[in-house]
C-alpha cells in the first residue's frame, strides 16, 4: 500500500508528466484532420478508423488544459486549440446545439444530439476560455446553456435527453455534467453571479428531483416527473455517481453558494458501504436499491471518484486505498494508456485504450496534487 498521500502524488505526477500527457498528445491527436480521436492500442498502436466523438474533444481539452495548468512543459496549448477548433468547426448541429460524433475523417457520424454532450462542450468552453486567456470563449460556454434554456427545458426539472437510441427513461448523468461545466464557469476569471444561480439551480434539481432522500442514495433512471423509474431492472445506483455528485457539490459553497455538504455525507456513506470490493479493492460499476451488488465488473471512471470523493472527505486511509485501488488500471504495456473494465473475477477486457479516461485520471490526479501541495 502506498504510504503517505505525498508519495502518491509524486507517483500521479510522474505518470501524468511523463506517460500520459506525452502519449495522449502523441498518439490521440489526429494530425490531418484535426481533433481527438477515441481509441489507441492498449500497446501505443493505432486504431484504424477511430470515431471521434464531442465528447471526448470536450474532455481532452479539459485534460489539456489542467496540463498546462499543472505545470506540464509539453505542447498542451496546442492540444486544447485543436480540440476547441473541432468543436466550433466541425461538431456544430444545423439546428443549434452539438452532434454526436464525427467518423476518422471530420465528416459528421451521428448527427444526434445528447445532453450529455451538450454538456462536455460547455465544460470544454470554460476551461479553454481560462488556458488560453479568452473570455469569449466563456461566453459560448454560457451560450450552451442558453440554448439549452430555449429549446431543451422540460417540467419540473432539467432537460430534455435529446435524440437518444433508447428514450424510455430521463437520467440525471447528464445534469451532473451540466453542473460540472455551470461550476466551472462560475470558478473561471470571468464568473458573475447570473453563474452563480446557474450552480444553485442544478444543485436544486438534484436535491429536491434526483437524491432519494428516504433510502440516502441517487437513482440513475427516472420516468418523465423524476419519479423513480418503475422497471426494476432500472432501479440502477452507481457509487461512482455517488462519489462524483459529492465532489460537485463540495464545490458549490466555496463558489458563494449552497452548502449541501448533509448530502454528500449521505451519498459517501452508502457507496462506502456497499460499493467497494475490498478484496479487489476497488469500486464496483451498480448496485440495486438495497445496497445488493448488480454488477461486479469496475470500469476504471468509478475508482478516480472514489478517489475524488475521499480526497473531498480528508480520509487520508481511503485516498490512499482508492490510489492503489486505480493503479492496475494504470499498468498498460506503453506507458500513459489505461485499461478500463475490470472483470468481476479479476484481470482486464481485452480492448483499445480509451480516450475518455484521461479526462477521470486528470481530475482526481489534480485533487490529489492540490491536497499535497505544500501549505
Amino acid at each position: 500500500m502506498t504510504a503517505t498521500v505525498a508519495a502518491a502524488a509524486a507517483a500521479a505526477r510522474e505518470w501524468l508528466y511523463d506517460a500520459a500527457f506525452p502519449f495522449w498528445f502523441e498518439r490521440g491527436i489526429d494530425r490531418e484532420h484535426g481533433g481527438f480521436i477515441d481509441l489507441v492500442e492498449i500497446d501505443g498502436g493505432v486504431v484504424p478508423g477511430s470515431a471521434k466523438r464531442t465528447l471526448v474533444q470536450g474532455r481532452q481539452v479539459y485534460a489539456f488544459a489542467m496540463a498546462g495548468r499543472l505545470g506540464w512543459a509539453g505542447q498542451w496549448r496546442e492540444a486544447v486549440e485543436t480540440g476547441l477548433a473541432t468543436i466550433d468547426r466541425d461538431c456544430r448541429h444545423p439546428a443549434g446545439g452539438f452532434i454526436h460524433s464525427l467518423d476518422s475523417g471530420n465528416r459528421p457520424a451521428e448527427q444526434r444530439r445528447d445532453l450529455y454532450d451538450q454538456a462536455f462542450v460547455a465544460t470544454a468552453e470554460a476551461y479553454g476560455a481560462e488556458a488560453l486567456g479568452d473570455p469569449g470563449r466563456i461566453e459560448r460556454a454560457r451560450a450552451v446553456f442558453a440554448e439549452l434554456d430555449r429549446s431543451w427545458r422540460r417540467w419540473p426539472a432539467g432537460y430534455r435527453e435529446g435524440e437518444l437510441p433508447n428514450p424510455a427513461y430521463r437520467r440525471q448523468n447528464p445534469h451532473m455534467h451540466l453542473f460540472e461545466a455551470a461550476l466551472a464557469i462560475r470558478q473561471s476569471r470571468w464568473g458573475n453571479h447570473a453563474d452563480l444561480v446557474r450552480c444553485e439551480q442544478i444543485a436544486g434539481w438534484f436535491a429536491r428531483h434526483f437524491f432519494d432522500r428516504g433510502r440516502g442514495l441517487l437513482p440513475e433512471y427516472f420516468d418523465a416527473d423524476w419519479g423513480i423509474a418503475a422497471d426494476e431492472a432500472a432501479q440502477t445506483v452507481e457509487p461512482g455517481h455517488h462519489f462524483e455528485w459529492l465532489w460537485l457539490l463540495a464545490m458549490l459553497k466555496p463558489a458563494g453558494g449552497s452548502d449541501l455538504s448533509a448530502i454528500g455525507e449521505r451519498l459517501w456513506h452508502f457507496a462506502q458501504r456497499h460499493g467497494i470490493d475490498r478484496t479487489r479493492n476497488v469500486a464496483v460499476d451498480e448496485l440495486g436499491f438495497d445496497g445488493r451488488v448488480k454488477s461486479a465488473r469496475a470500469r476504471l471512471w468509478p475508482q478516480t471518484e472514489r478517489l475524488k470523493a475521499a480526497i473531498t472527505m480528508r480520509d487520508e486511509a481511503e485516498i490512499l486505498a482508492a490510489f492503489d485501488g486505480l493503479q492496475p488500471y494504470l499498468a498498460t504495456p506503453a506507458a500513459g494508456a489505461c485499461y478500463d473494465k475490470m472483470r468481476p473475477e479479476g484481470g482486464f477486457e481485452a480492448e483499445p485504450s480509451r480516450a475518455s479516461s484521461l479526462y477521470h485520471i486528470v481530475c482526481a490526479y489534480a485533487e490529489l496534487l492540490s491536497l499535497a501541495a505544500p501549505g
